[in-house]
């Protein structure tokens, strides 16, 4: 069994900015590996700890929002380009 939660965690996980109490839930997805990439898992692993990440989830977080700050940067370049030389 988990441990009961401290008052803190509780007040953190319950409450909103104005201090009602509010249950605040994320969403839970399941990726599929299919049986030749299994290997994949252990290097997700590996990788995780290496960017020091807590988990496999934390992970995955940080890798979609690498790549959405990367988009953001190409499609502002691309913006730029328009806007300099015309749509080709």
């Amino acid at each position: 069994m988990y441990p009961a939660l401290t008052q803190t965690q509780a007040d953190r996980r319950r409450s909103d900015a104005s201090g009602e109490d509010q249950q605040h839930t994320g969403k839970i997805i399941s990726i599929s590996i299919p049986f030749w990439d299994l290997d994949l898992i252990e290097e997700m692993d590996l990788q995780a700890r290496m960017e020091c990440c807590s988990s496999r989830s934390h992970y995955l977080r940080r890798l979609i929002r690498r790549g959405k700050a990367e988009r953001i940067k190409a499609q502002r370049q691309h913006d730029e380009w328009v806007q300099t030389w015309g749509e080709k």
